[in-house]
């Protein structure tokens, strides 16, 4: 079993930011914290699956390093104390350069974190701009080095290409920042514009230089060449890790294992079926759990088939790639294998010991590869 612990608040938000966050009071802060802590209680008198033991505690967000170390550490500590958490559990935070200094580095290696993954996104002055990101390059720099030295975290770093102005002569210079740190792991995504938002605006307005398609793809395989040279496992379709140094906690995602998110607007699975997400709004929210209720919003349960897309298309994103016996289940291989066949001589994906996967080509156009194995 896996928890996530979703920490909703920022100091403001980014432009290219679609993920469900708001900028908020200390005392709503406040009464969150202890908000979560009433959901893992709920959570543990009606579901015996919390009586797992826990393998891995992500607290993601938002900006969960708006809070101190300690704040967060009294989540651990009653996790710790109400559920079956593991000896060596994975604990991520996710932090932002500026946020939080080698002072509190240090208290949350005493706190119980064992994982950080920094929100470096570029260390170019131009992108950090156009990114809207309060920090920059010097900030990533100085944290990520206070992490390593301190040798207690397993650290990752989050880029992003495909940004407004980006060349691949400016990524490349991020990549090879990033490489000098040899932090652990690396997640690189492309950068996602969302409809309506400023940045979208000034896109459309012709006020920035978007990067071609083909530019794109040419940044993610710069990526691969370059992380894979410096001794990076390519394990995800985004994410690069030394050996031995992946992330438990999204591996268990991608092969759809247990797991349940706690806080506003999170989401659970229970295999095979059940998934559920939690009330966005965070007032509410908190007076949901605080009425001794669970914050259920959606609760679905995934028909055979639906269950079967999810463990193609999550399979698919890794290295280690698909059981052919799943494709089985609902295609006909006969027909299906010619156009597998045709994707092995264009060097888009592997088949081999009863496993079809994607190479570092075929990941550029996996949603196509994966449509089509879906729809075909």
């Amino acid at each position: 079993m896996r928890l996530y612990l979703h920490i909703p608040f920022c100091v403001r938000k980014c432009p290219y930011c679609d993920f469900h966050s708001v900028v908020a009071d200390e005392e709503t802060k406040s009464l969150y914290i202890n908000a979560l802590m009433n959901e893992i209680d709920l959570l543990k008198r009606v579901f015996k699956s919390m009586g797992e033991e826990i393998l891995s505690l992500y607290f993601g967000g938002g900006t969960p390093s708006i809070y101190p170390p300690a704040e967060l550490g009294r989540i651990i500590r009653f996790c710790k104390r109400e559920l079956t958490v593991a000896r060596e559990a994975e604990i991520t935070v996710e932090i932002n350069p500026g946020s939080w200094k080698k002072k509190e580095l240090i208290e949350a290696a005493r706190m119980g974190f064992n994982r950080l993954s920094i929100g470096a996104q570029s260390f170019d002055p131009e992108t950090l701009r156009i990114l809207g990101r309060n920090h920059t390059h010097l900030d990533v720099l100085r944290l990520a080095k206070s992490a390593m030295d301190l040798d207690r975290f397993d650290v990752n770093l989050d880029l992003i290409y495909g940004v407004p102005q980006q060349t691949l002569a400016t990524w490349r210079q991020t990549l090879e920042m990033a490489v000098g740190v040899k932090p652990h792991h690396l997640s690189i995504y492309a950068l996602n514009i969302p409809e309506g938002s400023e940045m979208d605006r000034k896109a459309e307005e012709g006020a920035w230089r978007m990067p071609a398609e083909d530019e794109i793809a040419d940044m993610y395989d710069l990526a691969c060449r370059l992380l894979g040279k410096a001794g990076y496992h390519h394990y995800e379709i985004s994410n690069f890790a030394l050996p031995g140094k992946e992330c438990a906690h999204n591996i268990a995602y991608w092969e759809r294992s247990a797991y349940i998110g706690i806080g506003s607007g999170s989401h659970s699975f229970l295999p095979s079926r059940l998934r559920w997400s939690n009330l966005k709004n965070i007032s509410t929210y908190i007076n949901t759990v605080n009425g001794d209720m669970l914050p259920v919003e959606h609760l679905e349960f995934l028909t055979r088939e639906e269950a079967w897309e999810e463990e193609v298309m999550l399979s698919l994103r890794m290295s280690r790639g698909l059981d052919l016996c799943a494709l089985e289940e609902f295609k006909n291989m006969r027909v299906l294998s010619d156009t597998i066949d045709g994707w092995q001589r264009e060097g888009l994906v592997w088949r081999k010991g009863g496993r079809l996967g994607l190479s570092e080509r075929g990941m550029l156009v996996s949603n196509q590869i994966i449509a089509s194995l879906l729809g075909g």
